[in-house]
């Protein structure tokens, strides 16, 4: 297994990951929490994958405070049906997101499977 440093986006790029003062589990691309900025290297999901010569995904896990549409859209929009994972677990960050994401999930085959605090899990059942 390999480690990818770079942060995952709706575009290839350097964005402003911008960091959390109380929690660095909350820096964010979105989210601007302070004024202390991160320049990271960012890519689509399905480029680092294509990269890392990923071809299947059982289970994705994915909590990037509130950027989740950012990176699953263009995702669905572009990756082969093959790479679509059969789980997926996501913070529900609905109320930062710009695009409706669980439509998007539910047009692309999945159900809301179980709701915790914080995630939602989802199973694509195609």
């Amino acid at each position: 297994m390999v480690t990818v440093q770079k942060g995952v986006s709706d575009a290839k790029g350097v964005f402003d990951l911008v960091l959390d003062d109380t929690n660095l589990g909350g820096s964010s691309l979105v989210a601007a929490r302070s004024d202390q900025v991160l320049k990271i290297e960012c890519d689509l999901l399905q480029n680092i994958l294509q990269q890392q010569g990923v071809e299947k995904i059982d289970a994705l896990k994915i909590d990037i405070e509130g950027a989740e549409d950012r990176a699953l859209f263009p995702f669905f929009e572009a990756a082969p049906e093959t790479l679509f994972p059969r789980m997926l677990v996501m913070e529900n960050s609905e109320g930062q997101w710009q695009r409706d994401l669980p439509a998007l999930l539910r047009q692309k085959g999945y159900h809301p499977l179980k709701t915790t605090r914080m995630n939602v899990i989802w199973e694509r059942r195609v």
